[in-house]
């Protein structure tokens, strides 16, 4: 196995599309899964390492990696509530839609970036959070169980800014209301 590589080292990532993005090594220790398929290849830095991550979201993760390629490591803290800010200068890697923030979300787990992972889940929780049930199916494309007809939602017909509170907006101790759950004829009441 080689030495560990300098940090200005570029590694080409390659997409489950074939499309290959130039990543430091520096920028890449943002992505334990990337550091870790880089030192298993014994840091050849000739050959692509390949994700099974789409191309849309593998370049904003790369992107954000090289954004914060000088900062420290994230070290994910589950102590307490979080209070987490997406900073302004980050939201723009985050999708909009609901489809792509998905695949976003499941690509920045596979990569291990913990740090964009929080953010994203942020996201999604702002978005639902005060809106009614059908609000919520709308927002995430969840179907009604009880509808007839699947639910179509249209998207925006251009991008549009993530809305402030998404930006600024803590999210302290939110808690779903409890309420108890009735499964099958065991919990049903006898009339």
């Amino acid at each position: 196995m080689s030495a560990e590589p300098a940090g200005t080292t570029n590694f080409k990532v390659e997409s489950k599309d074939g499309q290959q993005f130039d990543i430091s090594y520096l920028a890449m220790k943002h992505s334990k899964t990337l550091k870790d398929l880089a030192r298993s290849d014994g840091y050849d830095s000739t050959k692509p390492i390949k994700v099974e991550v789409d191309e849309k979201s593998l370049k904003r993760i790369v992107d954000w990696c090289h954004k914060h390629a000088e900062e420290d490591v994230y070290v994910l803290e589950m102590k307490g509530p979080k209070n987490m800010v997406i900073p302004q200068g980050d939201v723009g890697f985050i999708p909009i839609y609901s489809d792509e923030l998905f695949n976003f979300i499941v690509a920045a787990d596979y990569l291990k970036t913990d740090k964009l992972l929080d953010y994203a889940s942020k996201k999604v929780a702002l978005m639902g959070y005060g809106k009614t049930p059908n609000e919520m199916r709308a927002i995430y494309g969840i179907r009604d169980v009880g509808a007839e007809e699947p639910m179509v939602v249209e998207a925006p017909a251009e991008d549009v800014e993530a809305p402030a509170e998404i930006v600024e907006a803590p999210v302290e101790n939110v808690v779903a209301e409890q309420r108890p759950r009735t499964f099958g004829k065991k919990n049903q009441k006898k009339k």
